[in-house]
């Protein structure tokens, strides 16, 4: 990738943005529907790719030392944590096992929708 040329990618997605939702409000129907969501789309990878990794070590770190192991196989941890949760073997440890989950919420709405998201969480 070459960074130093104009205009960047956060700029490029937020013109792809832009044009798609003009052409939605030009457009009725199926057509105007197609659009808001590439509008919707692009601005989903912007967030994810302005978020970068920083969220997803967050959550490792925080799964690793819930689970009292490393996360070595990011789906694999997941799984173990939704096992416990299930099984209640996180239930003496019900506060962090919550915040996990909700910090696990608030991370993917913060890129898929942040305006649903209260303002202390954006």
């Amino acid at each position: 990738m070459i960074t130093q040329d104009q205009p960047d990618v956060a700029e490029i997605l937020r013109t792809v943005a832009e044009f798609a939702r003009g052409v939605a409000a030009r457009s009725a129907g199926s057509e105007r529907y197609d659009a808001l969501c590439a509008a919707f789309l692009v601005e989903v990878v912007g967030r994810e790719l302005a978020a970068g990794e920083a969220p997803a070590q967050r959550q490792q770190a925080a799964l690793s030392e819930l689970l009292g192991s490393s996360a070595d196989q990011p789906a694999a941890s997941y799984g173990e944590f939704c096992r416990r949760m299930r099984c209640g073997a996180l239930d003496h440890d019900w506060e962090r096992a919550f915040a996990f989950a909700l910090g696990q919420v608030i991370d993917k709405v913060r890129v898929t929708n942040p305006h649903h998201l209260e303002p202390d969480h954006r």
